[in-house]
């Protein structure tokens, strides 16, 4: 009975380390998200490098939600992490709400719903004009 208690809390511990790896990747997700969809609005067509990727204006939202998932992968190391939607919003102040909704683990073992990794986390970032070249 001890053991299964064990394996169990290794298991829940295991997938609490997952869940903080993906909090921390998601501000830098958040700022490539936020970069892309400055350049999207520019009304000037230009190429720009962020972190590695190419990005032009002219992506659609399925490009830049791919490019999100492959620098997630390839700059944070989060290879278990699967981003199923991002939905992003714009305010008054054309700041950026960037919502990642529906985090998961792919290897979640887990039939309870309460334990899977699955979130909605709201972000508020502010547009910084001095980070477009």
């Amino acid at each position: 009975m001890a053991s299964l208690r064990e394996d169990f809390l290794s298991l829940k511990t295991s997938n609490e380390n997952i869940k903080h790896e993906a909090e921390a990747g998601k501000l830098k997700m958040v700022e490539l998200e936020q970069i892309m969809d400055a350049i999207e609005n520019e009304n000037k067509q230009r190429n720009i490098i962020v972190n590695g990727l190419r990005v032009k204006q002219k992506d659609t939202r399925r490009e830049r939600e791919d490019k999100v998932q492959m620098y997630s992968k390839d700059q944070l190391g989060l290879e278990n992490i699967n981003i199923e939607k991002t939905t992003v919003l714009k305010n008054a102040r054309n700041s950026l709400l960037v919502k990642l909704n529906s985090l998961k683990d792919k290897n979640d073992i887990f039939d309870d719903d309460s334990m899977k990794l699955r979130e909605t986390c709201d972000v508020h970032v502010s547009n910084d004009s001095n980070r477009i070249p």
